[in-house]
C-alpha cells in the first residue's frame, strides 16, 4: 500500500521529495491519509517551503493529474490552489502583488493575481481547441496570445497547454485552471454587473441642495434645463442656508450643493458658477427712497437694518460688507428673504439683499433701490461638493447648466476656506 511505503521512507520536516519517488508513492489513485509533510518541496511542482499538515489526499500524483479535495494549510475544497501554486517562500511582491487570507482568511500569503484576460483566453482555448482561434475571439493576435498564455504558465507554476500542428488542448493542471477561471470570471462578470447598476443608479438620481437665494430665482430654471438634457433623472432637492448646504455636502448627503458664500470650509471642492449683486433696498416712504445722492457708507453701517439669520448667505455676505466698520445692532432678523422684504416694505428697517430676491419688487416700485458710496455688492454664487474629484453623472451636468447661465469661471482649488456661508 501506498501508506506503508510513504510511512517506511521516513520523511523528516524539510525533506525534499524527489518527483520519482512521490509517483511511485501516489500511484494507482491510492489514498494517503494524514501524511504529515511539512515544508516539503516537490519537484516541478511548486510547494515551495508550503508547511501542509494533515494533508488528505485522494488520487494526487505530481505530473499530469489533478489534486481533489486537500486540505492545505487550512484551505478546504480544491485546495491544490495552495499545492500546486504557493509562493509564500518568496518575499513581497512588487506592485500588483496582492496579500490575502486562506481559507478563514486568517494568515496572510502573498499573491500575485492572476490576469483575467489570460483566463479568459484558457477558456477559449479549452472550448474552442485551438490558440488561433481563441486569440482572434479575444481581439489580439496569435503571437500575443501565446506569449499570455506563456506568462500565466510561469506565473502559477503549472503547464496549462499542450500544442501541436493540429491545435492546442489543455493539460491535465490546465483543464483544473480552466474550472477555475470559470469560476473566477464568473464572479468578475458579476462585480462588474453590480457596479454597472451602481453608475445607472447614480446617473439617474442625483441629491441637491441649494441656499435660499439660489433655491427661489435660480435653481428652478437650471433644473428646467437638467431636465430637457436628461429627462429620466430623479432630483431630489433640499432648501438651507449656505452653512447647512455646505454641512450637507461634508456629511455626503448630497451629491452637489450651491451657496452664496465665498468661503468653503475644508474638505469642499468648490465651483464658481455665477455672479450676484447685493443692494441696499427700503421701502417706497422711506427718507433715503427720495434721495438723489448716494448715502455715505457711515450712515447705512450706522443704521438698524432687517438682516437674515446668522449662517446664511445672505447674511454673510452683509458681514462682509460691513467688515471694519462700527455697525449698528439689526433691528431684525429673519429667517427668509420674503419675511425680509415684507418687513421692508412696511417702514420698519432698510436691508440688504440680493439683486436676484428684489427685481420684482424693484420693478413694480414696492422697494426702492437706495445708492451708497463705496459699497460693493459683488459677490460669487458656487456650486459645492465632498472632495477633489468632480461630481459626475446628473450632478456633473447640473453644474455644467449652472455655470453656462451666469458670469461663470473656475478655480482649481476652490475659493479661500474659512467660516462657514
Amino acid at each position: 500500500m501506498a501508506e506503508d511505503r510513504l510511512a517506511s521512507a521516513g520523511l523528516e520536516d524539510g525533506a525534499r521529495v524527489e518527483s520519482e519517488r512521490v509517483d511511485v508513492a501516489l500511484a494507482a489513485s491510492e489514498r494517503v491519509d494524514a501524511a504529515g509533510v511539512a515544508g516539503v518541496g516537490v519537484a516541478g511542482v511548486g510547494v515551495a517551503g508550503v508547511g501542509v499538515a494533515g494533508v488528505g489526499v485522494d488520487a494526487a500524483f505530481v505530473d499530469g493529474v489533478r489534486l481533489d479535495a486537500a486540505q492545505v494549510g487550512g484551505v478546504s475544497e480544491g485546495g491544490w490552489v495552495d499545492a500546486l501554486m504557493s509562493r509564500s517562500s518568496q518575499p513581497p511582491g512588487p506592485p500588483g502583488s496582492h496579500r490575502f487570507r486562506s481559507g478563514s482568511y486568517g494568515e496572510c500569503m502573498t499573491r500575485r493575481w492572476p490576469d483575467l484576460g489570460s483566463l479568459e483566453l484558457l477558456l477559449l482555448i479549452a472550448e474552442h481547441g485551438s490558440l488561433g482561434k481563441a486569440a482572434k475571439l479575444h481581439g489580439i493576435t496569435q503571437a500575443s496570445a501565446s506569449r499570455r498564455l506563456d506568462t500565466l504558465e510561469r506565473e502559477l507554476g503549472v503547464p496549462l497547454l499542450h500544442r501541436s500542428t493540429t491545435g492546442s488542448r489543455l493539460t491535465p493542471q490546465g483543464e483544473v485552471v480552466a474550472g477555475r477561471a470559470r469560476v473566477a470570471l464568473e464572479a468578475a462578470g458579476e462585480l462588474l454587473t453590480g457596479v454597472e447598476a451602481l453608475r445607472r443608479d447614480r446617473d439617474a438620481r442625483v441629491r441637491v441642495a441649494a441656499s435660499m437665494t439660489v433655491a427661489e430665482y435660480l435653481l428652478p430654471g437650471w433644473l428646467v434645463a437638467l431636465r430637457r438634457a436628461a429627462p429620466d433623472v430623479e432630483v431630489g432637492l433640499r432648501v438651507a442656508n449656505s452653512g447647512e448646504v455646505c454641512r450637507l455636502a461634508q456629511d455626503g448627503e448630497i451629491d452637489v450643493g450651491f451657496i452664496e458664500s465665498p468661503y468653503v470650509p475644508e474638505g469642499l471642492a468648490a465651483r464658481l458658477i455665477a455672479q450676484d449683486r447685493m443692494v441696499v433696498v427700503v421701502g417706497p416712504r422711506h427718507p433715503w427712497a427720495r434721495r438723489r445722492a448716494p448715502l455715505e457708507f457711515a450712515e447705512l453701517a450706522a443704521t438698524p437694518l432687517v438682516l437674515r439669520e446668522p449662517g446664511s448667505g445672505t447674511r454673510h455676505a452683509v458681514d462682509r460688507i460691513m467688515a471694519g466698520r462700527d455697525v449698528a445692532a439689526p433691528a431684525l432678523e429673519l429667517s427668509s428673504n420674503a419675511a425680509v422684504k415684507v418687513a421692508v416694505e412696511a417702514g420698519v428697517a432698510p436691508a440688504v439683499l440680493s439683486v436676484l430676491a428684489v427685481a420684482a419688487e424693484l420693478r413694480e416700485g414696492r422697494l426702492v433701490e437706495a445708492l451708497v458710496a463705496d459699497f460693493d455688492g459683488r459677490r460669487p454664487l458656487f456650486a459645492v461638493w465632498r472632495g477633489r474629484t468632480r461630481p459626475a453623472g446628473a450632478a456633473a451636468e447640473l453644474v455644467r447648466l449652472a455655470s453656462a447661465s451666469g458670469h461663470a469661471g473656475h478655480m482649481p482649488g476652490g475659493p479661500r476656506t474659512g467660516a462657514r456661508g
